[in-house]
């Protein structure tokens, strides 16, 4: 919202999804493009899409010839948004495109917010090729359910296994991280952050969380951990 307000651009959200790519998702995208069809994709998306992001979740309903992709953050009731939807959105159908080497057919896009007067009409129907409409009780996109069984060019479904295991290894990671004690992880994110900076002395990361050296030392220990440990 504030790069959106920065920039002037009254469909940031729109061209930020525009551009997503499989760098973009690291491991995840891995796991995605050696997947042999879409409905395997989607269905490695809803296991993997943590290493991604903790931005919301994936969920595919089926209703005869149509299938219905949802996108559920939990984020937007405290933090209203629009450019952050739309960023998705855009992104995941940025990316089926990627994929498909051809656009994905579109029956509709429907978002949660309200509709922004200010923003482009054209820009929505420039990126989704398909009625757009605001105000819906959930965001997500409508296509053929047929797409789900188009196979996917250039996968390559012997890789799958060894990314499989490998992004399962960094899912228990993440898992075992969000299960530490809070200032244990936030003395990890700022070393994480800072190692790349270079060598990190304990009064740089005890600034940077605003604490005394001895105070950030007591906490980790009463965590038990240490500073040293982390490093």
């Amino acid at each position: 919202e504030q790069a959106a307000r920065a920039t002037g651009d009254t469909c940031f959200g729109l061209h930020v999804g525009e551009r997503m790519r499989p760098s973009t998702f690291a491991t995840y995208s891995h796991v995605v493009l050696s997947s042999p069809s879409f409905a395997e994709a989607v269905a490695q998306t809803q296991r993997f899409e943590g290493l991604a992001h903790d931005l919301g979740r994936t969920e595919l309903l089926v209703e005869g010839d149509v299938a219905i992709y949802r996108w559920h953050c939990p984020w937007l009731a405290e933090h209203p948004s629009r450019h952050l939807p739309e960023s998705v959105m855009a992104g995941i159908i940025s990316f089926a495109n990627w994929l498909a080497c051809a656009p994905i057919p579109v029956f509709s896009v429907a978002f949660v917010h309200p509709v922004d007067l200010a923003a482009d009409p054209t820009e929505y129907a420039r990126l989704f090729g398909a009625p757009v409409s605001f105000g819906a009780t959930v965001t997500e996109a409508r296509f053929p359910a047929s797409v789900l069984a188009i196979s996917i060019p250039n996968a390559d479904a012997r890789l799958f296994p060894l990314i499989e295991r490998h992004a399962e290894q960094q899912m228990q990671q993440r898992l075992r991280e969000t299960q530490m004690p809070p200032i244990v992880r936030a003395v990890r994110e700022c070393l994480i952050a800072q190692l790349a900076q270079g060598r990190v002395r304990v009064s740089e990361v005890a600034a940077a969380l605003g604490l005394p050296v001895r105070t950030l030392q007591r906490k980790l220990t009463d965590a038990g951990a240490s500073y040293a440990q982390l490093l």
